[in-house]
């Protein structure tokens, strides 16, 4: 039997990106939480509960005809797979040329720690957490950049829901992929900030090596 070729880390947590932000963005645009998800799979005869669906979707683990079945009740009609590939989230703007390397620094609960704008690597601290951040920048060759980040905040309700914050982020710029990076960590810290949870070093774990 032939041996299988070792799968990418990389390329892997990036398709599971491509299934997390087409589900959001498709239930951000119809005002949709989970609950109301699950409720319309399971009209559909599909009986998915909130939780579980939940941690589906932030994984980007779903079987294809979960998936088909989602894409089915959400009423999405097309798919731009180039869309996703470049940006992760079908609701970032291609042409949002605003967002700098300053502006990603300078955003509220961003504590810079260093930074080399020549090497691309970056350290910081999010709101009261200690715990310094690394994240790296990488230019390829088809023009997409990837932030590469040490570590990533695990979900509060659910702590082996590892998948939701990317170890790999990509964009078109440098600045937007550092912004997806720091976005994704920073509104995961807001969130369970507001939501009255107490902050803790707990929330950040070290990303695996890719």
């Amino acid at each position: 039997m032939p041996k299988l070729l070792p799968r990418s880390s990389m390329v892997e947590s990036e398709t599971k990106g491509w299934v997390r932000s087409l589900i959001r963005s498709e239930m951000s645009k119809r005002g949709l939480t989970f609950k109301d998800l699950a409720q319309l799979l399971t009209v559909e005869g599909l009986g998915e509960n909130e939780g579980n669906l939940r941690s589906k979707v932030s994984r980007g683990e779903m079987s294809a005809s979960l998936l088909l079945a989602t894409l089915y009740v959400l009423q999405c009609s097309a798919v731009n797979i180039r869309e996703l590939k470049l940006w992760g989230r079908p609701s970032v703007d291609p042409d949002n040329i605003l967002v700098t390397i300053d502006t990603v620094l300078n955003r509220p609960l961003v504590h810079l720690v260093s930074r080399d704008d020549e090497r691309g690597e970056y350290k910081l601290r999010i709101g009261d957490l200690n715990t310094v951040i690394s994240m790296s920048l990488e230019r390829r060759a088809d023009l997409v950049t990837i932030c590469r980040a040490s570590h990533y905040l695990a979900l509060v309700d659910d702590p082996n829901d590892y998948a939701y914050q990317p170890c790999f982020c990509f964009a078109s710029t440098p600045a937007q992929a550092l912004d997806r990076a720091v976005t994704s960590v920073v509104e995961r810290y807001d969130m369970a900030v507001r939501s009255g949870y107490e902050a803790s070093e707990g929330w950040l774990r070290t990303c695996p090596l890719s």
